[in-house]
């Protein structure tokens, strides 16, 4: 059941929108996570009113149904995932300038597994999307997907 305007808050089983989409559509239970996205706000965070009235369907609706499109999409692009290859993670922690002094570092956790063809990168804080895709272009696997706020939650500017 897809939520109501009402149950935006509190949605049935924790799943948000586009969870409930995925499940709907594919059948599976997605896993939710934050990609790299500390420089992007949801456009409905400006508006002065969520709108309800006369069939209109809220922004943030709209908003988790478009990125459980997006999965459902990509996903069927990954035709080529190999599920006989090699399993391996590594967690390490690096050292960057600090946000306020550029000679103090603050440490940064970074989790990176690989399952076949298929890359997973945990970064420890909430990075810009300019820095997921820089590591996305850089990265060796066909499909690479960023996860922040792994091990810690800060913001990383570019």
């Amino acid at each position: 059941m897809m939520q109501t305007p009402g149950s935006l808050n509190n949605p049935p089983g924790g799943n948000g929108l586009a969870e409930q989409f995925v499940k709907k559509h594919l059948g599976i239970t997605a896993p939710g996570f934050a990609g790299a996205s500390g420089d992007i706000d949801p456009w409905f965070r400006v508006l002065p009113e969520i709108k309800t009235t006369n069939g209109w369907i809220p922004e943030p609706v709209l908003l988790g149904t478009m990125l459980g499109e997006e999965v459902v999409h990509t996903s069927n692009k990954i035709l080529d995932f190999t599920q006989d290859g090699p399993v391996n993670s590594i967690i390490k922690t690096v050292e960057l300038p600090a946000k306020t002094n550029q000679t103090e570092t603050v440490p940064m956790a970074i989790t990176v597994a690989r399952a076949g063809n298929v890359a997973f990168v945990g970064l420890g804080g909430e990075v810009f999307h300019e820095i997921g895709c820089a590591i996305k272009k850089a990265s060796p696997f066909p499909h690479t997907f960023i996860i922040t706020h792994c091990n810690g939650g800060a913001v990383i500017s570019s």
